[in-house]
């Protein structure tokens, strides 16, 4: 091959590779910085999100105990369990009937009917109910239930179907509502107990979460309150999308593997009480590890995700911050196009110049070839052309005059 071919092929080359050799550098480097800021942007966010969550849950547990130490709330039980003991020989078909099926309002407003009529519990009712109910306006809970050491369920605000039952009975015995007063009376004085997030029978199926706490005289233990925790509120707390994108999203994952909250990103999509999301990050953080990774099968597609581990009251959770890999490395795929451009670019103009270099290079060389090989044929009285350049050709040039 010819040097007028060889040379500019070689130039081009040349800074063709340098031209890839800087893009790479640049992209690596940039893919390695944007990853670390995204997994400190994530984390950080994850802890927020999981600083505001183990607060809501940590005031619902002071609410539970405060309402138990509270002297009106043992007032109030001492009361409705006389009572209940004077409404006859089946005190909870009696009181369903009085204050769930008899109950003049609407099944949303039955909080609304303070007295029955003139029993000793419609008595109890009307002194202590308007106070009751208006801490569960106050607090947003969805219910206060009282009930005494017998699982019986002397009391509650809302008057929905549990009312009046024993958690014994075959519909609650495997419940939360079970679960909870179980877990309440074992538990040592200003304890209390939590259930996750699930489908509840006493409300129709929609999901609740309990707190409780034993209610005590000295060292007697008179029974328990359970507070019906409004999952909305857990949704609200955790609803704060901003610095995750358009594709970002913040979820409760319990240690049951159900998510505990509705996605604030996703409102026409049931996420809470499914198992859509796990894999090693959750499983790890579960385990007590803050983790950083990629979940792969979280709607179908990649996620780039956070998860902090939350504990509180016996219940272990994970709070993960997640958004798209694809929206994450988006600017990533600006930068390869511009990269790739700006290397043809480079590449070009390497090439233009070393063209024209070579060319006038190769055209100097090829000048003095024909010069020589005229010589070389006996034709002595060749001109040699004047090369006037203080480089190796130009020498050259002046050895071949000798002839």
């Amino acid at each position: 091959m010819k040097i007028s071919i060889k040379l500019p092929a070689v130039i081009v080359c040349i800074g063709f590779a340098g031209a890839i050799a800087v893009g790479l550098a640049s992209y690596m480097t940039a893919s390695g910085t944007l990853a670390a800021a995204t997994q400190a942007r994530l984390t950080a966010i994850a802890e927020a999100q999981q600083r505001a969550a183990a607060d809501l849950m940590k005031s619902l547990e002071t609410s539970a105990l405060s309402t138990a130490a509270n002297k009106n709330t043992l007032a109030a039980l001492m009361e409705f369990r006389k009572s209940w003991e004077q409404a006859g020989s089946n005190p909870a078909v009696v009181l369903q009937e009085a204050y769930v099926a008899g109950n003049p309002k609407d099944a949303g407003a039955r909080e609304d009917y303070d007295s029955a009529g003139r029993s000793p519990y419609d008595k109890a009712h009307k002194t202590f109910h308007p106070a009751l109910r208006g801490y569960r306006q106050e607090t947003g809970l969805k219910d206060i239930l009282l009930l005494d050491p017998d699982g019986n369920v002397v009391y509650s605000v809302a008057k929905t179907s549990d009312f009046a039952v024993n958690v014994a009975d075959p519909a609650f015995a495997e419940s939360d509502l079970a679960l909870v007063f179980q877990s309440a009376l074992a538990a040592e004085a200003k304890a209390a107990a939590m259930t996750p997030v699930r489908p509840y029978a006493g409300l129709g199926g929609e999901p609740a979460s309990f707190v409780a706490a034993p209610l005590t005289l000295g060292k007697k233990l008179m029974g328990v309150v359970v507070l019906v925790v409004d999952v909305a509120r857990l949704d609200a707390v955790l609803a704060n999308v901003s610095g995750i994108g358009e594709t970002g999203d913040v979820l409760l994952v319990h240690e049951n593997g159900e998510i505990q909250n509705e996605s604030a990103r996703t409102p026409e999509t049931a996420e809470r009480l499914t198992t859509d999301l796990g894999g090693p990050v959750v499983a790890a953080t579960l385990a007590g590890a803050p983790t950083y990774g990629v979940v792969d099968d979280f709607r179908s597609g990649a996620f780039n995700a956070a998860a902090v581990p939350l504990e509180i009251l016996g219940n272990r959770m994970a709070v993960v911050v997640l958004q798209g890999d694809a929206e994450v490395m988006a600017p990533l795929a600006a930068l390869r196009t511009w990269l790739i451009g700006i290397s043809v670019a480079v590449a070009a103009v390497a090439g233009f110049a070393g063209l024209v270099f070579s060319r006038r290079l190769t055209g100097r060389l090829a000048r003095l070839q024909a010069v020589m090989a005229d010589l070389a044929s006996g034709k002595l009285d060749t001109e040699v052309p004047a090369d006037r350049s203080d480089d190796e050709i130009s020498a050259m040039a002046e050895a071949v005059t000798v002839f």
